[in-house]
Formats: C-alpha cells, sequence, structure tokens
C-alpha cells in the first residue's frame, strides 16, 4: 500500500509558462504550458525527491500547510 504525503506548492505565471516549485524540496521545479501539466510535472518531481531521500536514509521534510495572507500596502502616488 501506497502512502499518501502532502506537500504545498507554489504555481507562478512567468512570460507565459507556469512554474511550479515545492518549498519542502528546495531545487524541485517544475515548468508547463498549462497549470495542470504544471501540477503533474511537480507531483514527478516530488515523487522523486521522496524516493532519493528514502534511498539515501534522509528523513522527508515534515508535512505543512503554509500560511497565506494578503497584507495591505500603502505607497505614495
Amino acid at each position: 500500500m501506497k502512502r499518501i504525503y502532502n506537500y504545498p506548492v507554489l504555481i507562478d505565471v512567468e512570460e507565459g509558462t507556469y512554474v511550479a516549485s515545492c518549498p519542502s524540496f528546495p531545487g524541485c521545479v517544475a515548468q508547463a504550458k498549462t497549470y495542470e501539466e504544471a501540477v503533474d510535472e511537480i507531483t514527478e518531481g516530488i515523487e522523486v525527491f521522496i524516493d532519493t531521500y528514502q534511498k539515501r536514509h534522509w528523513s522527508l521534510p515534515v508535512e505543512t500547510v503554509p500560511a497565506l495572507t494578503i497584507v495591505k500596502v500603502a505607497v505614495n502616488g
């Protein structure tokens, strides 16, 4: 039976390309033309990172839910 891990993923759009990253695994980044493809690609990347960590007997990062908030910023002009 497979274990399900839950890791936060950030997705930004840069020059028409979706860039996904997983802060829990520094360096785990994926790019794609669509949001859905970016999610698929980063999921595969996280799987590779988890596999590598397990093979090297490293502790996996703690699964967390990031805090997200909106701040008001006032600027002159």
